[in-house]
């Protein structure tokens, strides 16, 4: 039987020095207070998960070809998601939509990231139902917001750039959210 560890001990040593160096860029841009626990998990994919505003899951994987930039991203949406988090706790889905858009658009800034997103046309369809859904706890589950939730956040925090700093999104409320989409998708 054949059979690899992963990640590897170079492929550790070749990830810290690139999440490092996106730390440092990413508190030039917003500091946080609280300090930041990273752990590194070897997946499929690379997406951040935030457990809360000192802890941070980074899903990586160095075998995919662009993944130094992918990584860079991942560290920027995550370290933006834990600031946010200093600031705000997240019950309902406009602050998920909002918490995630935020990210999106720190990590644009930050690391360069170009998304790949949902045409807006197909959130336009589904706009009505989702705009009733924002108001409502995460508890309750949305089919809607699963599928479009990441171009949605992305879209809306965009457009909510134009008019506020990334610093004043925590202070954001539903109406905010809910004009600017309007706005956009109808």
């Amino acid at each position: 039987m054949r059979y690899s560890i992963q990640p590897s001990q170079q492929d550790l040593r070749s990830v810290e020095p690139i999440i490092e160096t996106t730390l440092e860029t990413c508190k030039s841009f917003l500091v946080k207070e609280d300090n930041l626990r990273i752990y590194l998990s070897w997946n499929d994919d690379f997406s951040p998960e935030t457990l809360d505003s000192e802890k941070l899951i980074l899903h990586l994987n160095t075998s995919d070809k662009n993944w130094e930039e992918a990584l860079s991203s991942c560290v920027a949406q995550g370290y933006a998601q834990s600031w946010f988090l200093e600031y705000k706790d997240i019950s309902f889905h406009w602050e998920n939509i909002l918490q995630l858009g935020h990210s999106l658009v720190f990590a644009e800034q930050v690391a360069g990231t170009q998304f790949q997103l949902d045409n807006i046309e197909i959130i336009e369809e589904e706009w009505p139902l989702i705009r009733e859904q924002l108001g409502e706890n995460t508890s309750q589950n949305s089919e809607e917001l699963n599928r479009l939730g990441f171009s949605l956040s992305y879209y809306i925090a965009k457009e909510l750039s134009e008019n506020h700093e990334l610093e004043d999104f925590t202070e954001l409320k539903l109406p905010s959210i809910l004009e600017v989409g309007d706005m956009i998708f109808t």
